[in-house]
């Protein structure tokens, strides 16, 4: 398990834990950014990083990501 600004571009991923203030993680649970919720990792800077969640693009910032913890999906091709 590692913050979402750690993991690789073009990673699947299953998110793990929102370590975020309530009012955060329920605007992120909106757009489909919840436990359990598999996403890419479209693109990462060292300010911010962009997923893909639900047929969405998400841009998040670089503080963020890293309270996002995420493991790689385990249906992933080798």
């Amino acid at each position: 398990m590692c913050p979402l600004s750690s993991a690789r571009e073009g990673e699947e991923l299953s998110v793990m834990r929102v370590s975020l203030d309530q009012h955060v993680a329920r605007r992120l649970g909106e757009m489909g950014l919840v436990k359990g919720a598999s996403v890419r990792l479209v693109s990462r800077d060292e300010s911010s990083v962009v997923v893909s969640v639900g047929g969405s693009r998400l841009a998040l910032g670089g503080q963020m990501a890293r309270c996002i913890w995420v493991s790689p999906c385990a249906h992933r091709r080798p």
